[in-house]
Order: C-alpha cells, then structure tokens, then sequence
C-alpha cells in the first residue's frame, strides 16, 4: 500500500478499510457505509461522482470551502 504508516500492533485506517473491503468481498456482502449529505463538501462531490446536478446547500458547502482554502492560503 502506497504512503503506509502501519506498525507491528498498529494499522493505518487505509489498511484497515481495505482488509474490510476485501473480508466483504469475500463474504459476497457489501460493506453499508453513509451516503454524503446535502449541504456537505463531501455532498458536493458525491453530486459530481454519479454526474448529478448540485443542489444549492452543496453549492455553497463547496464555494464556503474553497474560500477558506483561499483566505488560510493567502494567510501563510
């Protein structure tokens, strides 16, 4: 796994996720996980992985973000 920082008696959470993924497979089950809501960043994006139109709460999670980005960006 690229960027691992797993240790003898600790795993990453990127390890950890995909030993699930991978014990799910095995079992045919899917793993349930939460869908993003609307009015979230990450909202935003699931609007833009399944080629949705944004809503306007994501929007403005989204134009928010990106503004704090910019002002933490220009205060450095």
């Amino acid at each position: 796994m690229n960027d691992c920082i797993c240790f003898k008696n600790y795993k990453c959470l990127a390890c950890e996720r995909d030993e699930e993924r991978k014990q799910a497979i095995a079992e045919g089950r899917k793993l349930n996980r939460k869908v993003a809501a609307c009015g979230t960043r990450a909202g935003y994006s699931r609007h833009l992985k399944f080629k949705e139109p944004t809503c306007q709460a994501c929007k403005d999670a989204h134009k928010e973000s990106v503004q704090r980005w910019q002002r933490e960006k220009a205060a450095r």
